[in-house]
């Protein structure tokens, strides 16, 4: 680990309030290899932090990484909430961190700082939270990192009643309760909610979705490409599909026919009864 890439002094410490209520710490790391560059970037954000992020709740610069390699060294042991990201660097470029970030850690706030304005479109595949030019730095920098740190907060807080996706159009938090059903489709999940005119497309699976799900929610696996929220069936036959919300009908799988047929009736004794 070089010199560089310690964990800074206790200097480093600002603090933030969002509407009055502590939150947990703000973990920031930037990864640039130009390291003069990534050291006035550090200093810009305790700046602007100590001005404007006044409150009993800290932020810290838990690292200022000179390649995406040192960088993943580091993950096992430190969680970061909002990373600001070269994309031009030796060895593994800020794409290709960007991607296992999206991977490993999906609620990290990304934020690609770069030379090459004409970067921006190839970056919106990794629907980034923002884009910011180096040479505007000065500019952009104070409201992007005001707008990161309440989305970091937001991110912070616990959601086991939402469903947090990241998408082309950034970070959307959709209430479960309004998820009429999820489709997997390769490398992605579209989701369908209630009354939304196109399903939200974010990268994922549905194991990993059915994984994470708070105990006693109202989701169950009819299809090897289907999970569909309970709540929005309405109708189960004897043939091979249901009828969600909106007369939406989706094939349902043999083994998992009685799996939905017990939780449907669950449901409604729950809703009848409870």
């Amino acid at each position: 680990m070089t010199e560089l890439n310690r964990t800074c002094s206790p200097d480093t410490l600002v603090h933030i309030r969002e509407g009055g209520k502590t939150i947990k710490m703000i973990e920031i790391a930037i990864c640039d290899d130009q390291i003069e560059f990534a050291r006035q970037l550090s200093e810009s954000i305790k700046r602007i932090c100590s001005d404007e992020c006044v409150g009993s709740e800290q932020v810290h610069i838990c690292g200022l990484f000179p390649s995406a390699e040192e960088l993943l060294e580091t993950l096992p042991d430190q969680k970061i909430d909002i990373l600001f990201l070269d994309i031009e660097m030796d060895g593994m470029s800020g794409f290709q961190l960007a991607e296992i970030f999206h991977r490993e850690s999906p609620k990290t706030v990304l934020l690609f700082v770069s030379s090459h304005d004409d970067m921006v479109y190839l970056s919106l595949r990794f629907a980034p939270f923002r884009f910011l030019r180096k040479a505007k730095l000065s500019e952009e920098l104070k409201d992007a990192l005001k707008d990161a740190l309440t989305e970091a907060i937001h991110l912070k807080e616990p959601r086991g009643k939402t469903l947090l996706l990241r998408t082309n159009d950034g970070m959307i938090h959709i209430p479960l309760d309004e998820i009429v059903y999820l489709e997997s489709s390769s490398n992605y999940l579209l989701v369908f909610r209630d009354g939304a005119g196109k399903p939200y497309k974010t990268r994922g699976t549905l194991k990993k979705f059915v994984s994470e799900l708070p105990e006693g929610s109202s989701f169950v696996r009819i299809h090897s490409a289907f999970v569909i929220n309970i709540e929005k069936l309405q109708k189960i036959g004897s043939s091979s599909f249901v009828t969600m919300k909106g007369n939406i009908s989706l094939p349902i799988g043999r083994k998992w026919k009685q799996e939905v047929r017990s939780a449907y009736l669950d449901y409604v004794k729950n809703t009848l009864f409870c």
